[in-house]
This record gives C-alpha cells, structure tokens and sequence, in this order.
C-alpha cells in the first residue's frame, strides 16, 4: 500500500508537471503582440516549478527507498528474493533518472524558449521540437539537450564512490562542453539513496555546483573508510560451494577488484603477496586448491601473482562435472 506521505509527493509532483505542461502550452500557442507582457511572469514561476519538483522528486526517491529498506528488515529475505529486489531497485533508479532528465530538459528548453521571447524577434536561438517530460507528443520550443553521458548510479556505498569520483570527473568535470548548472544536474541524475539525501537541500544553481561535490567529496573521500571497506570485502569473499567455472570466475572476480580499488587508493598491494595467496587459498574449494597444489610443488611459500595466473588460465579447462 501506498504510504499517505508519498501519495501527497505524487500528487504535488503531477501538479508541477502539469504547470509546466501549461508553460509549454503558452510557448507553443505565443504570440507576441498579446503574450509579451506576461512573459518575465511565466519565467519566474518556470524556475520555481523547477526548484520545487528537483525538491520533491528527491523526497519521493528517499521515501520509496526508506519505505524498501523498512520492508526488507521486516522480513527475512531468501537469496533470490535479494536478486529480485536488487533488480528492481536498479530499475526503478533507471527510471527515475529517465523522469527526471525528461524534466529537466523540457525546463531548459521552455526556460530559453521564454528568455529568447523576451528578447524579441532578433533572437538567434534556433527552435526544434521537444520531448514532453511525460513523453507525449513534443511540441516547438527552444532546444537545450544535455548530452547523453552514461554515468554509474551512485547510492552512498564507499565501495562505489573512486569509481563514480573517476567517472564523473573525466565526464563531467573535466567536460569543457558543460557549465556549472549542466554539471550540477548531472549530480542530481546520477545519485540515489543517502547519497541523493546528502545534497537534497541544496538549491540547483550554477554557483551551488561546487558546493554540492563538496558535500558529496566530505562525505565519501575518506581514504582510511574507503580502504577499510575494500579491505573488509576481500576477507568477506565467499568461499566456492561447488566446483564449478562460475564459482572460480567469481572469487577470481572478487580479488582483481577489490585490488585494483586498493591500488587505485594508494596501497602497496604487491608486496601483500604471502598474505593474499593465504586469503586466497581459503576461498578455494577442495578439488581446485589440491589442482593448485599439484601445480606448486616447491617448498616456497607460493606467490599471489603466480597462484591468481594458474587459476585464470585453467579455470576455463577445468571440468569440475
């Protein structure tokens, strides 16, 4: 059932696009010598619309998250009800993103649509056809498109941050294509959960961009928790229950990951070798460590490298049954 304060945040996100719909209805339908005049106020209550839908679309993903995570503890979860609940929180996050992209590109749009009107008939703002945030039939207005940048979904989790810090940075921020109010929603659209949470109450303007990656880098840039948590995960590898490929890619998987991120950080993982082939060993099932230990026959304590290179190059002809 609908929680009675998410219902109220559905509504008022409808009102708000509705506003906006009839914003659009004025650009489609304008006509200078009788429009003119209301122009400016059409322009201002554009941006508050925008404002408050930025603020209530984040509400709504808060609650729907809040309102999944109350459900979950409430009940103890089997594997693949884990699986498709993962599956449905990513593509509910996909779809949020899609409405609020939709939104925002139809605001620049009217908003340049409505800043050329007042300009008067020299502007040299092109027009073309755009899309309706709820995807009906586009409508003539002044095209401002944010480019279509493929951008992990960030959530809060620190496993996560380096990887969207990096993406982000050489998409967004080092983009010479993007202004700071372009950068700032390229924020909102690609955070979900805490991490949305954290930046929620900030305003959507060019000069609050530097100030929201701020919040989110004071938050998540924290080397000695970020290290810890990949850390914690590599010792949190889950042995292989069977002998199969799928089992062995998997652990292989884990361990190439986790060290790349701790690389990544910083951290001397080479010289870990005696310590990772332990690690290692431990994730193995029997019939794969007894392989391994055919293979390595000397007295020597075996190295990481050489261990992590004999399973990757067998484990596609190893026939478990």
């Amino acid at each position: 059932m609908v929680k009675p304060d998410r219902r109220k945040l559905t509504k008022k996100e409808r009102q708000l696009r509705d506003m906006v719909e009839f914003i659009g209805e004025f650009v489609q339908g304008y006509n200078e010598a009788r429009d003119k005049g209301s122009v400016s106020a059409r322009l201002s209550k554009l941006d508050e619309v925008y404002d408050s839908f930025c603020d209530v679309r984040a509400e709504i993903e808060i609650n729907l998250e809040q309102y999944d995570e109350q459900e979950e503890d409430s009940k103890e979860l089997s594997e693949e009800a884990r699986k498709q609940k993962a599956a449905k929180e990513k593509e509910q996050g996909e779809q949020n993103s899609k409405v609020l992209k939709a939104f925002i590109n139809q605001y620049f749009s009217l908003k340049q649509s409505l800043e050329a009107f007042m300009q008067g008939p020299g502007s040299s703002i092109q027009q073309f056809p755009v899309q309706h945030a709820n995807g009906q039939t586009p409508m003539p207005a002044m095209r401002v498109k944010l480019p279509e940048l493929k951008l992990p979904t960030f959530r809060g989790s620190l496993m996560d941050w380096v990887t969207f810090r990096d993406t982000f940075e050489n998409l967004i921020v080092d983009n010479p294509h993007l202004n700071d109010i372009d950068r700032f929603t390229y924020i909102r659209t690609s955070l979900a959960g805490e991490a949305l949470q954290q930046i929620a109450s900030i305003d959507i303007t060019a000069a609050n961009y530097s100030v929201a990656w701020r919040s989110l880098e004071s938050r998540y840039e924290n080397k000695k928790l970020l290290v810890k948590s990949h850390l914690d995960a590599l010792f949190a590898i889950n042995p292989m229950k069977k002998e199969s490929f799928e089992a062995l890619n998997h652990v292989i998987g884990e361990f190439e990951k986790h060290l790349q991120m701790l690389e990544k950080l910083g951290e001397p993982t080479k010289d870990w070798s005696t310590l990772l082939a332990h690690i290692l060993a431990g994730k193995l099932g029997s019939i794969t460590l007894r392989l391994w230990e055919t293979e390595h026959r000397s007295t020597d304590v075996p190295k990481f490298e050489d261990m992590m290179k004999f399973l990757s190059s067998h484990s596609f002809a190893i026939d478990y049954g």
